[in-house]
Protein backbone atom coordinates (compact mmCIF):
# COMPACT_ATOMS: atom_id res chain seq x y z
CA UNK A 1 0.00 0.00 0.00
CA UNK A 2 1.50 3.37 -1.06
CA UNK A 3 0.33 6.70 0.77
CA UNK A 4 1.05 10.37 -0.68
CA UNK A 5 -0.09 13.30 1.50
CA UNK A 6 0.59 16.59 2.43
CA UNK A 7 1.71 18.14 4.99
CA UNK A 8 0.17 21.39 6.60
CA UNK A 9 3.64 22.62 5.23
CA UNK A 10 3.16 21.84 1.54
CA UNK A 11 6.29 19.29 1.30
CA UNK A 12 4.99 15.99 -0.02
CA UNK A 13 5.71 12.84 1.22
CA UNK A 14 6.34 9.48 -0.63
CA UNK A 15 5.51 6.58 2.17
CA UNK A 16 5.37 3.15 1.45
CA UNK A 17 3.28 0.66 3.90
CA UNK A 18 5.45 -2.93 4.53
CA UNK A 19 4.02 -4.30 7.69
CA UNK A 20 0.79 -2.77 9.18
CA UNK A 21 0.04 -2.88 12.60
CA UNK A 22 -2.44 -5.77 11.90
CA UNK A 23 -0.07 -8.02 10.39
CA UNK A 24 2.54 -7.95 13.61
CA UNK A 25 -0.36 -7.94 15.91
CA UNK A 26 0.00 -4.79 17.00
CA UNK A 27 3.59 -4.68 18.12
CA UNK A 28 4.81 -2.35 15.20
CA UNK A 29 4.17 -0.78 11.69
CA UNK A 30 7.08 -0.71 9.42
CA UNK A 31 6.97 2.30 6.58
CA UNK A 32 9.41 2.92 3.74
CA UNK A 33 9.43 6.88 3.34
CA UNK A 34 11.81 8.52 0.66
CA UNK A 35 12.36 12.20 1.24
CA UNK A 36 14.55 14.55 -0.04
CA UNK A 37 16.97 17.40 1.19
CA UNK A 38 14.76 19.82 3.35
CA UNK A 39 11.87 17.55 3.04
CA UNK A 40 9.51 16.54 6.12
CA UNK A 41 6.71 16.69 8.50
CA UNK A 42 5.40 19.71 10.55
CA UNK A 43 6.76 19.06 14.41
CA UNK A 44 4.48 16.33 15.61
CA UNK A 45 4.50 14.25 18.38
CA UNK A 46 2.67 10.33 18.62
CA UNK A 47 1.47 9.93 21.72
CA UNK A 48 0.12 6.33 21.42
CA UNK A 49 3.35 4.86 19.88
CA UNK A 50 7.27 5.12 19.37
CA UNK A 51 8.96 6.04 16.37
CA UNK A 52 12.36 4.69 15.26
CA UNK A 53 14.32 5.66 11.64
CA UNK A 54 17.12 3.69 9.94
CA UNK A 55 18.75 6.47 7.77
CA UNK A 56 20.91 4.89 4.71
CA UNK A 57 22.14 7.82 3.56
CA UNK A 58 22.54 11.48 4.58
CA UNK A 59 21.14 13.11 8.09
CA UNK A 60 17.81 13.32 9.94
CA UNK A 61 17.42 15.71 12.51
CA UNK A 62 14.98 15.15 15.43
CA UNK A 63 13.60 17.52 17.89
CA UNK A 64 12.75 15.90 21.19
CA UNK A 65 9.69 17.45 23.47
Amino acid sequence: MSRRHDQDNFQVLRMKTLATASLTNGAFELVDDVRGKDEGPAPHVHRQSDEAFYVIEGFLQIHEG
